[in-house]
């Protein structure tokens, strides 16, 4: 097979952007994430935070204001990083680091981007 033939096919949810390298025995891809493991008397919320963050990767792929979904192994799942946590943690973070409280109308942004977001879903 000459290297014009060879496909590489990147697992589900993965794109060219993460790609490291393919070589004869694989393929090595770079992912900024995180693996969320959940206790087994949490199953049934595992399996259903699984099927939603399914339906959103498959719907809505690599939307920029929807976390990232690798997959799931096991009882675990391997999501994008993100760098500020839950808009609950950032929020406390500020009130802990500045003096100010949140603008209005950054307020009025965030809900603004989480109605674009839910229009879609």
């Amino acid at each position: 097979m000459s290297f014009t033939e060879y496909v590489v096919n990147l697992p589900f949810g993965l794109t060219f952007n993460e790609l490291v390298g393919a070589g004869i025995t694989g393929t090595v891809v770079r992912l900024d994430a995180v693996v969320k493991w959940v206790p087994p008397r949490r199953q049934a919320l595992f399996d259903r935070e699984k099927r939603v963050y399914e339906r959103l990767q498959r719907d809505h792929h690599n939307h920029p204001r929807i976390l990232r979904y690798y997959g799931a192994i096991e009882n675990a799942l391997i999501l994008g990083y993100a760098q500020h946590g839950s808009i609950r943690d950032y929020m406390r973070n500020l009130k802990r680091t500045h003096a100010e409280p949140v603008s209005l109308s950054l307020r009025l942004r965030w809900i603004e981007q989480i109605s674009r977001v839910m229009a879609v879903a």
